[in-house]
């Protein structure tokens, strides 16, 4: 009865070992520098399986899942900046992923990786933002709409986002507090940075929405000089699904121009 009791006991400490934090992640090719992607908000690292693929061919290429998303293990961590960052460097630690990386960000995920590279920027090669979140786009946008009606938009969001997995809805509630937090971190100067945005109109982009968006990528480009921007109108948010050859022609171009230059 001893012996029973004690297998029971270990399977129980076994298993809670298993409940560890733990990270799926997809791993192709070989080479330097390595490729990270990192997904938008709510979004697994599935939404990089073709542009992977392709890129694969030619270096290393990671995409993973944070936590709470996919296939990676749940967290009590609030998913504010800090700890998304904090956690992809975890990650890239634990897996041993050679550096440098080449960093590239869809939608929340361009924050992420911008504030990846202001805390680790002796890791980073360069970043490619796939129609980024702009720290100030809502702020701008709320003022010249008004109270009323940026009340409205938020309640609309609020309503959808209600209905997400706890992790999807915890980075969600920490939108705000991320752009405030980013205003705080100028772009990279020296950096080669390519700028992937799209001026599709929308309901969402509007007349008075793609001004702004077009305004804060221009500032953007003063600010960082260095910066590539290619826009699209034949891509809605989704530019990597839509106009897939957009971002892999974008990744392979600054693989190829650090490859050069470090030939010199």
């Amino acid at each position: 009865m001893r012996k029973v009791i004690f297998i029971l006991i270990t399977i129980l400490i076994s298993a809670g070992c298993d409940s560890q934090e733990s990270f799926h992640y997809v791993k192709k090719g070989e080479g330097k520098p390595t490729v990270i992607f990192e997904s938008g908000l709510g979004d697994n690292s599935n939404t990089w399986s073709l542009i992977q693929e392709i890129v694969s061919k030619t270096t290393t290429t990671i995409s993973y899942d944070r936590l709470g998303l996919g296939f990676s293990s749940s967290t009590k961590n609030p998913r504010t900046i800090e700890n998304l960052v904090l956690e992809l460097n975890q990650f890239l630690t634990t897996n041993n992923i050679e550096e440098p990386y080449i960093l590239v960000g869809h939608s929340i995920g361009g924050l992420i990786i911008r504030k990846y590279q202001h805390d680790y920027p002796e890791k980073i090669a360069g970043l490619i933002l796939v129609d980024p979140t702009d720290e100030y786009f809502h702020e701008r946008s709320y003022a010249i709409i008004g109270k009323q009606a940026s009340d409205s938009i938020k309640d609309m969001l609020n309503y959808h986002y209600s209905g997400a997995p706890p992790s999807v809805q915890s980075e969600y509630t920490e939108v705000d507090n991320t752009c405030k937090k980013m205003q705080e971190i100028a772009p990279p100067t020296t950096l080669p940075v390519t700028f992937l945005v799209s001026y599709q109109p929308s309901d969402f982009l509007n007349e008075v929405n793609l001004k702004i968006r077009k305004e804060l990528v221009v500032e953007w480009s003063v600010k960082a000089s260095q910066t590539k921007v290619i826009s699209t109108i034949k891509s809605g948010h989704y530019i990597h699904q839509n106009e897939p050859f957009l971002v892999i022609d974008a990744i392979t171009d600054m693989i190829d121009d650090l490859k050069n230059s470090s030939s010199k």
